[in-house]
């Protein structure tokens, strides 16, 4: 929400089908499957959230088609891709991903925390904002006393 106006907010990547395969055989989590596939042939998000997480992709390859959960692909390509939240679109051999966000998009975003001070909100309502049903405590220091 707050982090829109950031200028790497939005990204695109264009990957060949070989370079993302080479990128999959890479990662020791994805490395077995990705050889199984065979030539890599496209790529299809099975499962997205409203936000536009992406939890689950298919590739299809020659030989086989795997599934992944959408943390363990961009944990393969996070070089390459900045967040979960992208669409694919497949031209000739390439993978074009249109996304937004930079990380994870879990907890607070800091640029996004920037813009909401810029606006006057306080820290407390920020952290609300990042992460609802917060409560807040004082701590008591607690000594520990050497015998």
């Amino acid at each position: 929400t707050f982090c829109k106006t950031y200028g790497l907010y939005r990204w695109k990547r264009e990957l060949s089908l070989n370079q993302l395969l080479n990128k999959l055989k890479q990662n020791k989590k994805t490395r077995d499957r990705a050889f199984s596939l065979g030539k890599l042939r496209n790529i299809k998000i099975m499962k997205q959230d409203k936000a536009g997480i992406v939890h689950k992709i298919k590739l299809f390859g020659s030989r086989r088609n795997i599934c992944l959960s959408g943390q363990t692909f961009w944990q393969s390509v996070n070089d390459k891709i900045r967040s979960l939240n992208f669409k694919i679109k497949r031209y000739r051999n390439n993978i074009i991903f249109n996304g937004s966000g930079f990380g994870h998009q879990i907890g607070l975003c800091q640029r996004g925390a920037r813009e909401m001070v810029r606006k006057g909100w306080n820290y407390k309502n920020i952290l609300r904002f990042y992460y609802p049903k917060t409560r807040f405590a004082k701590l008591k220091k607690i000594f520990s006393r050497k015998s």
